[in-house]
């Protein structure tokens, strides 16, 4: 879960998606669940800020992309919309 704007400067608001990780420790879910949904939805945000501004191809630099786990995700939906991924 996270908001983002409908308007160039896109603007994700990740507060969703805190307020969700904090919900699940609240819960007591294993760690292993809420870390599986944060990445997800971390992902995803990368996917539509691809979306809304129809790129074709995109970088993952920088250290959060040294995490295999998100790489991956990321990696398989921006292909999956037929981006090209630059790693």
């Amino acid at each position: 879960p996270f908001g983002v704007s409908d308007s160039l400067p896109i603007e994700l608001d990740p507060m969703p998606t805190l307020s969700a990780v904090v919900a699940g420790l609240r819960r007591r879910l294993p760690v292993e669940v809420i870390a599986s949904r944060f990445h997800a939805t971390v992902a995803e945000m990368v996917r539509v800020v691809a979306r809304v501004l129809n790129a074709t191809a995109v970088g993952l630099t920088g250290g959060v992309f040294q995490n295999v786990t998100l790489l991956d995700l990321v990696s398989e939906r921006l292909r999956t919309d037929g981006r090209t991924v630059l790693t």
